[in-house]
């Protein structure tokens, strides 16, 4: 009997791809892993998202974001197509969520950053990444958490999973706060030294009644040329109006000052969580900066 399933002709006006060949600028398929719990602090649980590439030949470097909200209650969803972006570049990324201004004032959200970081180490057998080098993204307040936990490595520690490292390899820092008493230098639509902004919220008062905990809590402060900083990518709009791009500035000069690597990208005409500042070529930065630092493997043909 003839086989009916012959497969067709091609009819006239088809158009012909050739096959993808791995390893030529590879796009994965992930796995999407939502509300991972990492910890439970103050009677909340705090969680995660993951999302990891599916069957690459190596186990995919991990990345881990902090989304901004002003250190308020974060929408981690709300970052996860900006995410899958980067896993489908080949690494593994987790967005995490850390106790808010209501629940508790910093180093809170930076001890639970540091915390989901030695969790994600210590099971990163059981989700299928390597945790040797990891990277970290932030924007806006998230950039500025990403800054210090780069910044400030075996500090503001938990007994959490404390076997494992809260150092990190690269940090990519998105216009965040970098030196919270200088925030008020330029004008801009907030008045970053009133008692409810989300600076003082931050410390618990009012930033020049609380300069003590202001200096703890910006990054800039733990920048020597004797410390131990990783690679640094700073990125910013020149008219944000929020976070004015001098704390970019600021942070990228003491670095260079201090003899360490960083890369400042000023986006012409944009503000303040602009799509400008998340667009195709500014994503494809972050991730040849977080390949070149985590030492991506080329995969197998």
């Amino acid at each position: 009997m003839k086989n009916k399933y012959q497969p067709a002709a091609f009819p006239e006006g088809t158009r012909f791809l050739p096959a993808h060949r791995p390893g030529d600028g590879d796009f994965w398929q992930c796995t999407y892993i939502p509300d991972i719990v990492y910890a439970v602090r103050d009677g909340v649980e705090l969680d995660l998202q993951l999302i990891v590439p599916k069957e690459p030949a190596t186990p995919p470097p991990l990345v881990v974001y902090v989304q901004g909200s002003g250190w308020a209650r974060q929408d981690t969803y709300t970052a996860l197509p900006l995410l899958s972006h980067l896993a489908g570049r080949g690494f593994a990324v987790a967005g995490v969520r850390f106790r808010d201004t209501s629940l508790a004032i910093f180093p809170a959200h930076l001890e639970d950053t540091k915390t989901a970081i030695r969790f994600l180490r210590a099971n990163a057998g059981r989700y299928g990444y390597r945790a040797e080098n990891v990277g970290i993204w932030g924007t806006s307040s998230g950039g500025h958490t990403a800054a210090l936990v780069g910044l400030t490595a075996g500090l503001y520690t938990t007994d959490d999973y404390g076997q494992y490292p809260d150092d990190v390899q690269a940090v990519v820092d998105f216009y965040g706060p970098t030196d919270l008493l200088h925030m008020d230098d330029f004008p801009g639509i907030i008045k970053h030294n009133a008692a409810d902004s989300p600076e003082s919220l931050l410390v618990g008062g009012p930033l020049p009644e609380r300069k003590e905990l202001a200096l703890a809590a910006s990054p800039i402060h733990y920048v020597t040329p004797t410390h131990r900083i990783p690679p640094f990518l700073l990125v910013h709009g020149n008219r944000d109006a929020k976070v004015h791009f001098d704390q970019s500035a600021r942070l990228y000069q003491a670095l260079i000052a201090a003899g360490k690597e960083a890369t400042l990208y000023a986006v012409q005409n944009a503000g303040h969580g602009d799509t400008e500042v998340t667009g195709p070529a500014i994503l494809d930065l972050v991730a040849d900066f977080l390949g070149k630092h985590l030492r991506i493997e080329p995969t197998a043909s």
